[in-house]
């Protein structure tokens, strides 16, 4: 249902603009109750949007959401979907479910499982190295992408949602009824109980890294870790709806999706919610973000709606480029700048860590920005959340991108 490839854009502008909040429905081309989403990038670097829904619904946008289409048959309801990559991805749903792809939707297999109950979500931290929560505390595991064992989860509790972070195959973390949390720290041969500090139902967990972390559930819960788990907290999220979906870009900035419409979203970690107008009432599943300038949410009734801020006001702008495009985010070892227009004759890049202290920097010339793409060395950079300054002198922006 989750993926951590991202693409941050920059706009940069000489004073003063002001941002709306903007929901807008798309057309699904269908009616069903949708439950899930996964993003990614096509080997083409074009955006990838799979769904999840009941009565056999598996559809897929390649153009950010203008047109939809079917891609998958499962003979059943599908509650989750996750691609690691652009060519690996799995559904799960009722009837025992699993359906795997890795050719990019173009064929699709079905697998099986020893335990057979409905399958609720589904996360893969490589190619190889899957798991599977459902009814009943199961939870399956493969090692080879299509052979699935169970495991323990030493609970009999629904399990929803589960998630670890991409390229550890070793931590993840698993949320569902009553206030369950597991979490494993060596690929699931012992999964331990956390602490959550609630009995509400947990329907979605995010974890941004193996320290922080979300979920969220029944009668508007939000709870927050900043050490693994060890520790949950909760936050107050200013509603009692129950929330369905979790996502955060960063530490900083994360939404929820719940019913009735609800959505809120927050720019300091949880520690204030705010509700946006999403333009809806039915019942909200799921929530992704593509980068901080796209995101979608899916629903009952085939509802999709597209977030992107609208520029409702600019002065004084001054310099006619418009985009530079960060990828990927997060980035493991090269964060490549892609420069969409002209620029300056010359400009400066910084990286700055969480404390405030700038380390890294580059200038580049005009002649250095006609290569069109430039490649920055992030590989000695610790794991976590940056900021990228780009300043020509005049005028700054910024950016933030995650190190993996």
């Amino acid at each position: 249902m989750k993926t951590n490839l991202l693409i941050t854009t920059i706009i940069i502008i000489c004073s003063q603009k002001t941002i709306a909040q903007t929901w807008t429905m798309q057309n699904s081309s269908t009616t069903e109750k949708l439950n899930s989403l996964s993003i990614n990038l096509s080997y083409q670097n074009n955006i990838n949007i799979w769904v999840a829904g009941n009565n056999n619904t598996g559809i897929v946008t390649q153009d950010s959401g203008s047109s939809w289409f079917p891609s998958i048959v499962t003979n059943a309801d599908n509650y989750g979907v996750h691609f690691n990559e652009y060519a690996h991805g799995t559904f799960v749903g009722a009837a025992s479910s699993i359906m795997n792809t890795d050719v990019g939707g173009l064929w699709w297999y079905p697998q099986s499982a020893s335990v057979t109950p409905p399958y609720y979500d589904v996360w893969f931290s490589d190619f190889y190295n899957g798991w599977i929560v459902g009814a009943d505390g199961t939870l399956i595991h493969t090692t080879q992408g299509n052979l699935w064992s169970a495991q323990n989860s030493g609970t009999t509790h629904n399990l929803r949602s589960l998630m670890g972070v991409a390229g550890n195959s070793n931590e993840i973390w698993a949320a569902g009824d009553s206030g369950v949390i597991i979490h494993t720290v060596n690929a699931g041969t012992n999964w331990n109980s956390q602490t959550s500090n609630t009995a509400e139902d947990l329907k979605s967990v995010y974890f941004l890294n193996p320290d922080t972390g979300w979920v969220c559930g029944t009668n508007g819960t939000i709870l927050n870790t900043m050490n693994g788990g060890g520790n949950w907290t909760i936050q107050n999220s200013g509603t009692n709806q129950s929330l369905n979906g979790i996502w955060f870009l960063n530490s900083l900035n994360g939404w929820a999706v719940g019913s009735n419409g609800v959505i809120i979203s927050t720019g300091n970690g949880g520690l204030n919610w705010n509700p946006e107008i999403s333009g809806v009432t039915v019942n909200l599943s799921a929530v992704e973000f593509y980068n901080q300038n796209n995101g979608w949410a899916v629903g009952d009734s085939g509802t999709i709606i597209k977030y992107s801020p609208a520029l409702t006001s600019v002065e004084n702008l001054s310099v006619s480029f418009s985009a530079i495009s960060l990828f990927p985010d997060p980035a493991e070892n090269i964060l490549s700048l892609k420069f969409n227009s002209l620029l300056p004759s010359e400009f400066k890049v910084a990286i700055v860590g969480a404390d405030g202290k700038t380390v890294l920097t580059r200038r580049l010339s005009k002649f250095d920005a006609g290569r069109k793409t430039e490649f920055i060395d992030i590989k000695n950079l610790k794991s976590g959340a940056y900021t990228l300054v780009l300043s020509t002198g005049k005028q700054t922006s910024k950016a933030i991108f995650i190190k993996r």
